[in-house]
């Protein structure tokens, strides 16, 4: 299982355009476009926000699926949509993965099975299909609390508050096998500078308020400190992670399909 961090912010590195538009923002719904399926994790961490960010912006927010393509298909449309602050994507960094093609010095073989989200995945690996995952602590977390699954480890620096009795690999006798999860909510390029400070204005209330708080550690959600959910810190944290992964996938002669 992964740690997950939920750096919730809007992306920095954008081509800001001034318009008149930006002073009446908003004045219809926002759609926050989930490019995974409804029901998994980066749903349901989409729909918290969404709730409470309406509020603040004083207007609906809505929550789309259009899955596919491994998320590609939801991103590509947010990267068309008009840069005008009523569509956004929400995503997270990471994968729900069941093995892969290795076999390690115990002589056990992993094999590598594809699922389209979490759910299925996880409700084969609790009918006995599949014998372990990869995966969000919120995707498995409540069959683990229930006795359903047994968690071995946390691929943390750190145990997870949400699971304090399961160890870290560290722990376990596998140093350096860490990978997190992260949230963020990105805006088509050329966005104008106030929409983007309205929308980051209302993730922060949001993410203050208590109760969405509770909410999100219920899930298994856990949020950065305050002064690392902004633009910037969320436009590093993709650098950071793209520079740690491209050449592990490079090495590896990973391709997309």
């Amino acid at each position: 299982m992964s740690r997950l961090l939920a750096a919730i912010a809007i992306a920095a590195s954008f081509a800001f355009v001034e318009n008149a538009q930006a002073q009446t923002y908003p004045s219809r719904p926002v759609t926050i476009v989930v490019p995974f399926p409804a029901g998994g994790p980066t749903d349901a961490l989409a729909r918290v926000l969404a709730e409470r960010m309406k509020a603040a912006l004083g207007q609906s927010v809505i929550v789309e699926n259009p899955t596919g393509a491994a998320g590609t298909i939801g991103t590509g449309r947010v990267a068309r949509a008009a840069p005008d602050g009523y569509t956004v994507g929400g995503v997270g960094g990471g994968a729900d993965v069941v093995g892969t093609y290795f076999q390690n010095n115990t002589g056990t073989r992993f094999q590598f099975v594809p699922y389209r989200g979490a759910a299925p995945m996880i409700q084969d690996l609790v009918a006995g299909q599949i014998d372990l995952t990869f995966t969000q602590v919120a995707s498995a977390l409540a069959q683990v609390r229930a006795g359903q699954l047994k968690a071995y480890g946390v691929m943390a620096k750190t145990r997870w508050p949400a699971a304090p009795d399961t160890p870290t690999f560290d722990e376990a006798g596998v140093p350096g096998l860490h990978a997190s999860f992260w949230h963020g909510l990105w805006a088509p390029k050329g966005t104008p500078k106030d929409v983007i400070a309205s929308l980051h204005a209302a993730i922060v209330a949001t993410l203050t308020d208590p109760s969405v708080q509770q909410r999100l550690t219920d899930l298994g959600q856990g949020l950065w400190p305050r002064d690392k959910q902004t633009p910037e810190a969320l436009a590093a944290q993709q650098k950071a992670e793209v520079e740690k992964w491209w050449p592990i996938i490079k090495a590896a002669n990973i391709r997309a399909e």
